[in-house]
């Protein structure tokens, strides 16, 4: 919306007339679906768009199933034990203290299933990470500006190139007709012995001088048009950048709200604020101690199933598990 009033405020500026204004807009239109630099900001918006979504996902739960088969050997030894059991025929309510239980497994058949979920619930690295595809994407929308100040001053310049010197054309051809009415003057005079020679020919001479100049003046009007149809396409047409310029109805103050606002929002700056922030959320990403501190919510089921044999035969052995929890994460060091 910026965009479209500083084009509005320009040309209000340069001719006060709005039908003029209106041309001026139709070629900016034109330019903006042409101009292979605002195409290529446009994929670089949408590419912004898409850091954004990815940023906010970084906050959300991550749910893996984790699957294995392998081979895996497993020995364990336990002393102080102690057991007791009531359905053991001989064995009664008897407890037996100081018992050894020793399993093993040399090599077996292993199978793992498991299904965690982690929601982070405080990292600074994946706050800066978030933090970093957000000022990506920022940036990709400021250059995305300048691209289009850039393409609106371009427009601008050449839009009123052409009608300068098709105005320009506009009082040669004037001039020219003057000077012509002039020349026919001075030979009808001449005819009846009121003029000389010599007249006749600096009046003719300065005719062939102002034709010369009016093939000059043609060649860079139609140099200045191609300019301008190099922007907005072949549909630009003289006929319609006609019009008689107006000093008394230029004005400067509806552009001073433009201009200071500029000022306090501009890409480039703003641009080089986004490009420090991003260099400086890189380097956040890698602290160690305290600052790498992570806090993640946990709940996991797994289950292990172990089967072979070993130095006691046969043997089997499967663990299952289930765990819901908070995991603190600190890293000494990063390297």
């Amino acid at each position: 919306m910026l965009l479209k009033r500083i084009v509005i405020a320009s040309s209000l500026f340069w001719l006060g007339l709005p039908a003029v204004a209106t041309d001026l807009l139709d070629v900016w239109q034109a330019a903006q679906q042409r101009d292979p630099g605002l195409q290529a900001g446009r994929l670089s918006q949408a590419a912004g768009e898409k850091r954004r979504d990815q940023a906010q996902a970084l906050w959300k739960t991550n749910v893996f199933v984790h699957g294995g088969v392998g081979l895996m050997g497993v020995e364990t030894q336990t002393k102080g034990a102690e057991f007791s059991s009531d359905e053991l025929p001989g064995l009664g309510g008897r407890r037996f203290e100081d018992s050894n239980f020793n399993t093993s497994i040399r090599i077996g058949l292993m199978n793992r299933l498991a299904i965690s979920a982690v929601q982070p619930l405080f990292d600074p690295a994946l706050q800066a990470r978030a933090q970093q595809l957000q000022r990506t994407a920022d940036l990709s929308d400021v250059r995305q500006q300048m691209v289009q100040q850039q393409l609106i001053q371009t427009v601008i310049e050449r839009y009123f190139d052409l009608l300068v010197a098709q105005e320009f054309l506009v009082l040669h051809d004037r001039h020219e007709q003057s000077v012509r009415k002039a020349l026919d003057e001075l030979r009808r005079r001449q005819r009846v012995g009121d003029a000389s020679q010599m007249d006749v020919q600096e009046s003719a001479e300065r005719l062939a001088a102002l034709q010369a100049q009016r093939i000059r003046l043609d060649t860079d009007r139609q140099t200045k048009l191609f300019a301008l149809q190099d922007l907005s396409g072949p549909a630009v047409s003289l006929r319609r950048l006609q019009a008689q310029i107006e000093p008394a109805r230029l004005a400067t103050s509806d552009l001073e709200p433009y201009v200071e606002q500029m000022r306090a929002v501009h890409p480039q700056l703003k641009a080089q604020d986004l490009q420090y922030e991003i260099a400086l959320q890189e380097a956040r990403q890698y602290g160690s101690g305290l600052k790498s501190a992570r806090v993640d919510a946990i709940a996991q089921v797994s289950r292990d199933d172990l089967r072979g044999s070993g130095r006691y035969g046969a043997a089997s052995n499967i663990t299952t598990q289930h765990m819901v929890g908070v995991q603190l994460t600190i890293a000494l060091t990063t390297g």
